[in-house]
């Protein structure tokens, strides 16, 4: 019996640190994207803010160039149902559906229960994470699979043997 709780215990252990790593993963991909999609945004708005300063006659520059948003260097969203046109911005780097997408993933990261091992819907959560993180990272053209690196023996080879490339 002591034995059977020994075990339950490592293998409850791994299962959750395996968790743990992926949903870390799911986190740091996210944070990466936003921070690239910020890089972007700025490197956009430098770029219109340089091109109206060096051209007075730049469209830009007396703001009434309807391919590009001075505010935030994007494109300007499409109307919708009502709205006007130009509202809002849209990231050149990730595509709209891409951008609830990853608005999901941050709410979804961020009530996921870290603290509570014991939460019933632990487990829920986390295949509504993976689900939503391939949808996303698809969406964007990016790899869609988390592929964990096997442990590294003690003499640094991987473990499952010395294939070497």
């Amino acid at each position: 019996m002591v034995e059977g709780i020994v075990e339950g215990r490592e293998l409850g252990l791994q299962k959750g640190y395996e968790m743990g790593i992926e949903v870390g993963f799911y986190a740091g991909c996210v944070r990466t994207w936003r921070y690239l999609q910020a890089m972007d945004n700025s490197r956009q708005r430098a770029k219109t803010i340089s091109t109206a300063e060096s051209n007075p006659a730049h469209p830009a520059s007396i703001s009434q160039d309807r391919n590009l948003d001075v505010k935030c260097g994007t494109q300007p969203k499409a109307a919708e149902d009502g709205e006007e046109g130009g509202q809002g911005c849209e990231s050149l780097l990730i595509p709209e559906r891409a951008e609830r997408g990853l608005a999901i993933l941050e709410e979804l990261l961020a009530t996921f229960p870290l603290d509570d091992p014991q939460d019933e819907t632990l487990q829920d959560l986390f295949e509504r994470l993976r689900g939503r993180f391939k949808a996303t990272a698809s969406m964007m053209g990016l790899l869609q699979d988390y592929f964990p690196r096997e442990p590294e023996e003690e003499d640094g080879k991987q473990a499952g043997g010395d294939l070497s490339f």
